[in-house]
């Protein structure tokens, strides 16, 4: 069995950071807020998030929920729950804020534009890159006609707008976007910036999209220096400059540089975030591919590689025993702060199935499908109830599922050609014949949620435990 270099998916960082709203200052609830303060100062952040919601009910009795303490109370709530990564939580709270100071303040108001920006950063994390368009395109249009094209705050809007183009590859479209906003903080900020180093950190993924690595590793560097002195070595968005750095290093198979730099944006995520944060899952993920790469291959000169025979990749143990840990750390977060069947949830597993394969140590297939297998079903079978307009998603939809992974999905794909067994497959045939949908032809996974149908989540529940195979077979039979 020769084994070959991972091609990892990095999960590059544009940095774009949540917009702080103002502080709630009405008196009833003064001393919930201090408090809170003082704990978010400390690091507990999810007693400061109790102690905010006790103030945010006491104001909505006392004030009223459009009342603009109030309004200022659930803005800082939202805000504290998006810059921890608890998207789940913070995203009703976001809209219903956004909603309450169009009404209250007007739509072109800055705390307005700021919310809206907020909302589209958070559905910008979450990988929902067509709803957050739209949300920054918005926002960058208000504040060019208020504030003007010089403006930081404009300049802002144009970086996180270019960063959510870059992630839907419209490259072309992103790159004049980040130069702009690059020389207007360089003008109007200065070099030393924070500002002015997330635009070259930006423009450096940018540039390593479109395959100038050189170019990328000068905007990268030349970002962590300015960081590095004018924020210091152990603050987050210095954390953000080494991430990207070491996840270029390990591209270009520069891995003891790449895991050195790794390390550190690790143990600085885990001091300043927190342990379960997003952004600490980010530097688990890469930091494992970095040692799973190394593992792989020994590197004979800059860039080029040699295969390793598996038993000496095996007999590595500390270096892929590493790498499996970290492995399913950066798996429990994601799991918990994007849901199981969301896409970068499903690269954890995918990562950590490659590793665990090399290990030895996968199940045996004809036997039970991985944990893996089952989420790549769900996703795919969300998008085809999407493409229907089903109101909840059902059995009929994961049998389809079933021909879409097989012969659209890279990696569990060839695994589902050896397992499937006749008999499902033709039940699979048959509900994409009662769905009218060609499995032939690919389409986009569903990130969005969705009901789970009365009939599906019982046997689901049911079968918790049970191999998939036995689960799909006692799904319910579909009519032609």
């Amino acid at each position: 069995m020769a084994a070959s270099k991972k091609a990892s998916k990095k999960t590059n960082e544009s940095g774009h950071k949540p917009e702080e709203p103002k502080i709630p200052k009405q008196a009833s609830a003064e001393s919930l807020d201090r408090r809170a303060k003082l704990l978010l100062d400390e690091g507990d952040d999810s007693a400061a998030v109790r102690l905010l919601r006790e103030a945010l009910k006491l104001r909505k009795k006392t004030l009223g929920l459009e009342h603009q303490d109030t309004i200022d109370n659930l803005s800082q709530l939202a805000f504290i729950l998006l810059t921890t990564g608890d998207y789940e939580a913070a995203e009703p709270l976001l809209r219903q804020t956004l909603s309450l100071r169009e009404k209250t303040l007007g739509p072109e108001h800055p705390e307005s534009v700021s919310c809206l920006n907020n909302l589209a950063l958070l559905l910008n994390n979450i990988g929902d890159y067509d709803a957050a368009e739209p949300l920054f395109r918005r926002a960058l249009e208000i504040r060019e006609r208020t504030l003007g094209d010089e403006d930081p705050a404009t300049a802002r809007s144009m970086n996180a707008l270019a960063a959510t183009l870059m992630e839907k590859d419209e490259l072309d479209a992103a790159e004049p976007l980040f130069r702009r906003a690059l020389a207007v903080e360089r003008k109007v900020l200065g070099q030393q910036h924070p500002d002015t180093c997330m635009s070259l950190d930006n423009l450096g993924l940018l540039l390593e999209r479109k395959g100038d690595s050189d170019g990328a590793e000068k905007s990268y560097r030349r970002a962590l220096k300015i960081r590095e002195k004018a924020l210091g070595t152990e603050h987050p968005e210095t954390a953000i400059s080494l991430h990207n750095l070491a996840g270029l290093l390990n591209e270009k198979s520069e891995f003891e540089a790449a895991k050195e730099l790794e390390r550190r944006a690790l143990v600085i995520r885990e001091t300043a975030l927190g342990g379960d944060h997003p952004d600490t899952a980010n530097s688990l993920s890469l930091l494992a591919s970095i040692l799973y790469n190394q593992s792989m291959c020994d590197t004979a000169e800059a860039g080029q590689w040699e295969i390793v025979p598996v038993a000496r990749m095996v007999a590595d143990a500390d270096r892929l025993g590493e790498a499996e840990m970290l492995q399913r750390r950066a798996l429990e977060i994601r799991e918990e702060s994007y849901g199981l069947d969301h896409p970068w949830t499903i690269t954890s597993l995918d990562e950590l199935t490659e590793t665990l394969r090399v290990l030895d140590r996968t199940p045996d297939a004809n036997n039970l499908l991985s944990r893996g297998d089952f989420l790549a079903i769900m996703a795919w079978a969300k998008a085809i109830a999407r493409l229907r307009d089903a109101p909840t998603l059902e059995a009929v939809h994961v049998l389809a599922a079933l021909l879409f992974v097989e012969r659209h999905d890279q990696h569990w794909g060839p695994e589902m050609t050896r397992v499937l067994p006749p008999t499902i497959r033709s039940r699979a045939l048959a509900a994409c014949a009662k769905l009218s949908i060609n499995p032939d032809r690919p389409m986009k996974f569903s990130t969005s949620e969705m009901q789970v149908g009365r009939k599906l989540k019982q046997l689901v529940t049911s079968c918790s435990d049970a191999p998939l195979l036995k689960f799909l077979e006692t799904l319910p039979e579909v009519q032609k």
